[in-house]
C-alpha cells in the first residue's frame, strides 16, 4: 500500500474506520476485558478520538509500528486526525489471545482491515502484540509492537516460450546452484539439494516462489534479450544469481 494512504490518525492501522466505536463510558465498564477494550481503541481511530487513546494508554506507552518507527505517547496523540474525505473502511480484531504474569498482561491478535479508498477497495492484515500494565488506574497499555502480514502476489500466466528462457542453472559466488525447470505446464526452482519449488510469474521477468511473499526474482538480460542473472529481492536487499547455462544439471550422476 502506498504511503499517501497512510492516515496519520494511526500508522499501525492503516486507514481503517469504525463505523460504531465504545464510549468511554461503555469501554470503562470493560476495563478487565481487553479484547473489547482492544476492539474500541481500534475503533476510536478514523474519528481520532483521542479521548479513548488517552485514558488507556500508559504515560509512557510507545509504539513501534510497521514501519519500523517508534513513537512516544505524546506524539501519537498530538498526530491522531480524522480520516480524509473519500477514505473509510473497517477493522475486526481476530485471534486475540492474552497471557497474564502478575502486574503484566501480553496480548497477540490479527488485524483485519477493510479500507474504502476514493471508490477502491483494499484489503490487509497485521498481527499485533501488546504488552498491558496494571496501575491503580485498571490496566494501561504501555507498549505496541505491530508488523504487515504479506501475501503472495497474483500470479499470471506466461507463454511456455518465455519460461524457456529462464529454464537453466544459476550460481552465487560461493558455488551454490540454483536451478529453474519447466515441464509444458509449469515451473520449478530448487536450489542447491534443497526440494524443488512451485514458481510462478508477478509479472513477465518478474518471479516468485508461493509461500515467500517476502521475496521476487527480477531477471536481467543481455542486450540481445539473453537472460543473464536473476536478482533475488528481499524488499531493499539483493542476491545475484549468475546463469551458467540454458540447461539444468542431472543430481543423480
Amino acid at each position: 500500500m502506498n504511503d499517501h494512504l497512510i492516515p496519520t490518525t494511526r500508522r499501525c492501522f492503516i486507514g481503517a474506520a469504525g463505523a460504531v466505536f465504545m464510549t468511554s463510558a461503555a469501554v470503562a465498564h470493560a476495563s478487565e476485558d481487553l479484547e473489547k477494550v482492544t476492539q474500541a481503541l481500534a475503533d476510536a481511530l478514523a474519528p481520532a478520538r483521542v479521548d479513548i487513546w488517552s485514558k488507556w494508554t500508559h504515560p509512557d506507552f510507545v509504539l513501534t509500528d510497521e514501519n519500523g518507527e517508534r513513537i512516544e505517547r505524546k506524539q501519537f496523540l498530538a498526530e491522531m486526525r480524522p480520516l480524509p474525505a473519500g477514505a473509510s473502511g473497517t477493522i475486526k480484531v481476530a485471534q486475540f489471545s492474552a497471557r497474564k504474569f502478575g502486574n503484566l498482561q501480553v496480548a497477540t491478535y490479527v488485524l483485519e482491515e477493510l479500507e474504502h479508498y476514493h471508490g477502491e477497495e483494499l484489503h490487509a492484515r497485521y498481527r499485533q502484540t501488546d504488552s498491558w500494565l496494571r496501575t491503580s488506574a485498571g490496566w494501561r497499555l504501555i507498549a505496541s509492537q505491530v508488523i504487515a502480514l504479506r501475501t503472495d502476489p497474483t500470479s499470471v500466466d506466461l507463454s511456455a516460450k518465455l519460461w524457456a528462457q529462464y529454464v537453466g542453472r544459476y550460481q552465487l559466488p560461493d558455488g551454490l546452484t540454483m536451478d529453474i525447470e519447466w515441464n509444458g505446464n509449469s515451473a520449478t526452482m530448487r536450489k542447491g539439494m534443497a526440494s524443488a519449488r512451485s514458481l510462478k510469474a508477478e509479472l513477465a521477468d518478474l518471479l516468485f516462489v508461493p509461500g515467500e511473499p517476502r521475496v521476487r526474482y527480477l531477471v536481467e538480460r543481455r542486450d540481445g534479450g539473453e537472460v543473464a542473472r536473476l536478482i533475488q529481492r528481499r524488499e531493499s536487499w539483493d542476491i545475484v544469481w549468475k546463469r551458467l547455462s540454458a540447461t539444468t544439471i542431472d543430481r543423480s550422476e
